[in-house]
């Protein structure tokens, strides 16, 4: 293939080949993203069980970590591929994204009631959900990325 394509289908054939090498390099070693991932989300659900100052800090210190991941993944395979970018995969990444608030806020109320041990109960269910959540995301990204036969 030319490096400077000379006719559209040519162009249509250079874009498919590097959206399909693109796919191909984002799904490499994706189970240790998803787990630290996933872990980093269940820790935040789990925040909300502490007292009051301690919880923000908790959450602060995982957001953080989340965007540490994000960067030495984006350095790793010299992209990085917004979660919000493909039309489908979006609401996928939305309903993660509403699931652990949600997680969140019932951890919230339930330590504001005296139950912190419920709010630690729900770790475990936040971390299910982010790493079913992120394998769902990035099967539903692979997709919308490589073209249908």
């Amino acid at each position: 293939m030319p490096e400077h394509p000379t006719s559209p289908e040519d162009a249509l054939r250079a874009i498919q080949t590097a959206r399909v090498a693109a796919a191909d390099a984002f799904s490499r070693h994706s189970w240790r993203y998803d787990l630290v991932y996933a872990l980093l989300a269940a820790s935040m659900v789990a925040s909300e069980a502490l007292p009051n100052g301690i919880s923000l800090l908790g959450i602060g210190i995982c957001v953080l970590c989340l965007g540490w991941l994000a960067r030495a993944w984006a350095g790793q395979h010299g992209m990085w591929i917004r979660p919000l970018t493909p039309k489908k995969a979006r609401w996928v990444a939305i309903g993660i994204a509403a699931c652990i608030a949600l997680l969140m806020l019932v951890s919230v109320a339930a330590t504001r009631n005296g139950h912190a041990d419920f709010a630690l109960m729900l770790a475990p269910a936040g971390f299910v959900i982010a790493l079913a959540g992120s394998r769902l995301w990035r099967h539903v990204h692979r997709r919308e990325m490589t073209p249908v036969p």
